[in-house]
């Protein structure tokens, strides 16, 4: 069951891709194919491949949507909210959206913007969906990669995509978590 549910998640987001975003079909899948060998090579645990197939359906999308429009839809936070319904650890789950959705309220209101709401949304998800434990991991990895990459640009008046870094972070999060 779960893996229809993953199989849906992917044709609905590599759809909305091609249709609003133009994104060929071949980079999304071969991200996602990337994702589940990674997973099924993790573990034999057919839920942890399958939610994890899920995060990544709706992870890629995000990241390539925001590399391209510096934005990120919506539905992607509904279908992220979605996925940690699966195996649900209710106290856990909330913890871990409000322990990162505060701190990242916070810097934004004194940064003036700084990371955009669209880059909060999707941590306060991917936190509902890993936990407090794996969402301090995800966001740690996440934003050193991204400064990593920003200092090594030398383009520092420029704004960048955040959520590719993000996803990054979060994918390997789960990894080491479950």
């Amino acid at each position: 069951m779960l893996f229809v549910l993953a199989l849906s998640c992917s044709v609905i987001t590599d759809t909305a891709l091609k249709i609003r975003y133009n994104v060929t079909f071949p980079l999304s899948c071969f991200l996602s194919s990337l994702a589940y060998i990674v997973l099924t090579f993790h573990s034999n645990n057919i839920d942890f491949v399958t939610k994890g197939l899920i995060l990544t359906q709706c992870l890629v999308p995000a990241s390539i949507i925001d590399f391209k429009t510096r934005e990120i839809p919506d539905w992607i936070h509904v279908l992220l909210i979605l996925v940690g319904l699966i195996r649900l650890n209710l106290p856990y789950s909330l913890i871990g959206a409000l322990v990162i959705f505060v701190p990242c309220l916070i810097f934004t209101m004194i940064s003036k913007g700084e990371i955009g709401g669209g880059d909060i949304k999707l941590l306060t998800a991917c936190g509902f969906v890993l936990g407090l434990t794996g969402i301090v991991l995800g966001s740690i990895v996440g934003l050193t990669l991204f400064c990593t990459i920003h200092l090594l640009l030398h383009d520092h008046k420029k704004r960048h995509a955040m959520a590719p870094c993000i996803s990054v972070g979060c994918f390997f999060a789960y990894l080491l978590i479950y």
